[in-house]
């Protein structure tokens, strides 16, 4: 049976941070996209362009960088061991250290999404639309980290 989008962020590490243990993994929270969600991004991006002369498309990169960052912080609850680039050396390291970044402050959020490569904003971008590669996260890691976690206890 199919369910509706559910509310709740669900917890996402990159393909690319699957190699590293698990608990080195860089923790999105997303939020999964309605429908209407889906629209909303559809409008935020077509602002980015308008008819330019002899029938081209102009696109305002500035509009699409604004774009990109309302995106990721609309589907981006928190993150979890971000480690920023040298770009956010005087902001967020502490004597060459990578601060620990786990917050639901926006304009931290914001920065996270400057920061990221391109192939990861997409990624992130592209798995709010899909429910069950969110879900798969939390099933194969999360829950098996605990698992583990149990029976070493025992």
């Amino acid at each position: 049976m199919i369910h509706g989008a559910p509310k709740r962020a669900f917890p996402y590490a990159l393909e690319d941070d699957l190699i590293n243990p698990a608990e080195e993994h860089t923790i999105f929270w997303i939020r999964p996209k309605t429908g209407h969600d889906a629209n909303r991004t559809l409008a935020r991006y077509a602002q980015c362009g308008r008819d330019g002369r002899k029938g081209y498309r102009e696109l305002n990169v500035i509009k699409l960088d604004a774009a990109d960052i309302e995106e990721f912080t609309n589907i981006v609850e928190k993150v979890e061991r971000y480690c920023f680039s040298e770009a956010y050396r005087d902001k967020y390291w502490t004597n060459g250290v990578v601060t620990p970044v786990t917050t639901e402050n926006s304009a931290v959020i914001a920065d996270i999404c400057r920061d990221l490569s391109s192939d990861h904003l997409l990624e992130i971008i592209e798995v709010a639309n899909n429910v069950s590669k969110l879900g798969e996260y939390e099933k194969k890691y999360l829950n098996s980290s605990s698992t583990s976690a149990a029976g070493a206890q025992l």
